[in-house]
């Protein structure tokens, strides 16, 4: 069995975050019944570049696997009705609205202990549930600079960059920790968890070293680009080719005498990090493809490998020995690729790979099967 068989997830998150959360937690077993209002659905259905032809986006779908779609208005009597009924029969509800969203609509954490004593409730925001700031509004590029981020991202006579995707998939594998650990403790003591994420918490949470270094000497660091203070090789790598480059790291005096070794460069020994260094790597990657550079400075044992864009990661032959990419047939969208989770469960079965639904394409079974029918049943939109 997968980990999770058994535990129900009522996931009202959208964007990027929650739903990329919930992804994992349904790729680890447990179901997940995503709700979203008829009248503003996750705004990830019309993805990247808008597209309103589709009920589902490669985006939606690819953050959106294998779980069921419920359409309620919970700001209606019978959509709040409905969710509390959901709610009664599941573990945990996930959720990513602005603060106070969830008060308003009658669904915070102390009224949802009544419908269900030990429910988790997990959360995520901008800035917490609490604080000044609280209510402010945010989303990938917003957390990265308030959280820190931004300040060390990008080159020391650049303006800072912003990071985007790649901060939402951290926020939303923060809360996949958080109602793990909730689930957990449950299961000792038979209590129910309010989970709250900050995402800006969990940005800043990557600037360990640099809050520890200005706390103790007052300095505050600066964009370096590629490079790391505590390496004596940290950089990527021109090679031949168009937009070829090799990623190169060292740390230790050994792989360093490894590193030059393989470039039949021993006089480079007890040379300071720097450009005398970098030139003389950069001379001898440049004679070789990023393919062959890499094997060459590997089989020496020195940490290093092709720089890769999407293409190459699609066609990667070790992803693909590793089944990493599974291909999920969607009614609008035809086959898409899609990485299957990271982590393998050694006997467990592989994890389940329905494609993302069309909105409420599950109302009837959730409401006449799930719950065993409803008194008075909303009017159902059209997908």
């Amino acid at each position: 069995m997968l980990p999770l068989r058994g535990v129900r997830v009522v996931d009202l998150t959208w964007a990027g975050a929650g739903p990329y959360a919930s992804l994992q937690l349904g790729w680890l077993g447990a179901e997940v019944i995503k709700v979203e209002w008829p009248a503003r659905p996750d705004v990830s259905r019309a993805g990247f570049y808008r597209r309103r032809d589709s009920a589902v986006s490669p985006q939606f779908n690819d953050l959106n696997l294998n779980k069921l779609s419920l359409a309620a208005d919970l700001a209606a009597s019978d959509g709040a009705a409905l969710l509390r009924r959901l709610v009664s029969v599941s573990d945990v509800l996930t959720a990513s609205y602005r603060p106070g969203v969830l008060e308003r609509l009658g669904f915070d954490y102390a009224a949802l202990r009544l419908v269900r004593p030990d429910i988790i409730v997990a959360t995520v925001s901008s800035a917490g549930q609490t604080g000044p700031e609280s209510r402010y509004a945010g989303f990938a590029s917003i957390f990265s600079v308030q959280g820190g981020l931004g300040t060390l991202t990008g080159y020391a006579d650049a303006a800072p960059a912003a990071l985007g995707d790649s901060v939402d998939l951290r926020v939303g594998a923060a809360l996949v920790f958080g109602v793990l650990a909730a689930l957990y403790e449950r299961r000792k003591t038979g209590r129910g968890r309010l989970v709250d994420i900050s995402a800006r918490e969990v940005v800043s949470n990557a600037l360990g070293a640099q809050i520890a270094d200005f706390s103790m000497n007052g300095h505050v660091a600066e964009r370096s680009a590629n490079r790391l203070d505590d390496a004596l090789v940290h950089e990527l790598y021109r090679c031949a080719g168009d937009d070829a480059w090799v990623s190169i790291a060292v740390f230790e005096d050994t792989d360093f005498a490894a590193l030059c070794g393989a470039i039949g460069r021993a006089d480079l020994l007890g040379s300071p990090p720097g450009a005398e260094i970098d030139a003389a790597i950069e001379a001898w990657t440049s004679a070789r493809a990023p393919e062959e550079a890499a094997r060459l400075l590997q089989d020496a044992g020195v940490a290093a490998m092709p720089y890769c864009s999407a293409s190459h990661v699609a066609a990667d032959p070790h992803l693909a020995a590793r089944d990493a990419f599974v291909n999920v047939p969607q009614e609008d969208l035809g086959e898409q690729a899609v990485m299957r989770p990271p982590g393998r469960f050694e006997g467990a079965p592989p994890p389940p790979l329905a494609p993302a639904a069309p909105l409420g394409h599950h109302n009837d079974f959730i409401i006449e099967e799930l719950l065993g029918g409803a008194a008075e049943r909303e009017e159902e939109p059209q997908p």
